[in-house]
């Protein structure tokens, strides 16, 4: 059993077709990992009217208060994800704006 020393989001594609993005808490010698604020990946049209596509989030399950352990032979892959897929997660799990630009290079005043 192995934690990570930082906050680890990777993306897990499953045996089922199923495609995750979950923060890793445990990689386990098995093979297995140990996941927490498990989000299913679905990809849909983007509604512009240029057309493409567009990836959105679901929760993977109904009730997610705990880790969750996805047994080795459930995983075909687990692999990093881009930079703006991490943050898409963490603004869907957390609640939280991350922040770009010149607007991050601003200092607020209260």
């Amino acid at each position: 059993m192995n934690k990570p020393n930082a906050f680890i989001v990777q993306g897990i594609k499953l045996s089922t077709g199923d495609e995750l993005v979950a923060e890793i808490r445990e990689f386990h010698e098995d093979g297995s990992l140990t996941v927490r604020e498990a989000l299913m990946m679905i990809m849909q049209p983007s509604g512009e009217p240029n057309g493409g596509m567009m990836c959105n989030f679901y929760p993977w399950t109904i009730i997610n208060a705990e880790d969750i352990k996805i047994r080795a032979n459930q995983i075909v892959s687990n692999y990093n994800v881009p930079g703006d897929v991490e943050q898409s997660y963490i603004q869907n799990t957390s609640g939280l704006q991350i922040v770009s630009g010149a607007a991050a290079q601003q200092i607020l005043h209260g």
